[in-house]
C-alpha cells in the first residue's frame, strides 16, 4: 500500500520566499479563511461498493494539540478488510512538534456507544497539504457493527501547531457525519472495506435472566 504520496510543496514555496516565521503566520491566517485543496485534490473515485466521501467544498475544521473525540461516523453494513485510512488534510506541524493519528472504532449501536478501538495508525508530524493513507492493521469488518474515523491531534504547543481537515460543505455521505458539521462529511477512503446493499437485519441482543426465559 503506498503511504505518504503528495508532496507538500506549499509549504516549500512559502518558506523559500518569505521565511520560516513569516511563512507560518501567513499560513496560519490562510488555512482558515480558504480551501486549499480544491485544486491539489485529483478525483480518483474508488469502486462502487467502497466506502468514501470525495468531496472538498466544506469549510475546513482546525484541531490544536490534545485534539481527540473528533471522529465521522460511517454506519453499519460494511464488510470486508479493513487495511487504512485516508484523509485530506492540511498541517503546519514542523516548528511545534504537533503529529496526528487516525483511529477506527467499533460500536454496538447507531449510538456510537459502547466503542472500541479495532484499528489505530502510527503517529505522523510535519508540514502537510493533500491526501494521505494511514495505514492500519488489517481488521475483518462486521456488517452489523458499527463504525467511526477518530481523529487525535497531539503535541507541545498546540495552539500554534495547528492539523486542517477538509470535506463537503453538505451531506454527501449518508449513512454518516462529522462531528463539527463544518465540513459536514470528511473528505475519506476506507481502504478495503465494502457496503452491503441493502443494510443487514441486525437482531437485538438476547438478555438473559437466571430463572426467566430469555426476552429481546
Amino acid at each position: 500500500m503506498a503511504a505518504l504520496k503528495a508532496s507538500p510543496e506549499l509549504f516549500k514555496r512559502r518558506i523559500s520566499l518569505f521565511g520560516p516565521g513569516v511563512a507560518l503566520f501567513l499560513l496560519l491566517l490562510a488555512f482558515p479563511h480558504a480551501n486549499l485543496l480544491a485544486a491539489n485534490i485529483a478525483t480518483s473515485t474508488p469502486d462502487d461498493s467502497s466506502v468514501f466521501q470525495l468531496e472538498t467544498d466544506g469549510a475546513p475544521s482546525s484541531f490544536n494539540g490534545g485534539s481527540d473525540g473528533n471522529y465521522q461516523t460511517l454506519g453499519n453494513g460494511l464488510s470486508g478488510t479493513l487495511r487504512g485510512v485516508e484523509l485530506a488534510y492540511g498541517a503546519d506541524t514542523t516548528y511545534y512538534a504537533v503529529n496526528m493519528a487516525v483511529m477506527v472504532d467499533e460500536c454496538s449501536t447507531a449510538l456510537y456507544d459502547h466503542c472500541s478501538t479495532i484499528a489505530s495508525s502510527p503517529r505522523l508530524g510535519g508540514s502537510w497539504d493533500g491526501r494521505r493513507e494511514f495505514d492500519m492493521p488489517s481488521y475483518d469488518l462486521k456488517p452489523c457493527k458499527y463504525y467511526r474515523i477518530v481523529i487525535s491531534v497531539n503535541g507541545s504547543f498546540g495552539s500554534l501547531g495547528q492539523v486542517f481537515v477538509y470535506g463537503s460543505a453538505n451531506d454527501d455521505y449518508s449513512y454518516g457525519a462529522f462531528t463539527t458539521h463544518s465540513p459536514f462529511d470528511l473528505f475519506f477512503i476506507v481502504h478495503g472495506a465494502s457496503r452491503i446493499p441493502p443494510a443487514p437485519f441486525c437482531p437485538a441482543p438476547v438478555v438473559i435472566i437466571p430463572g426467566v426465559l430469555g426476552s429481546w
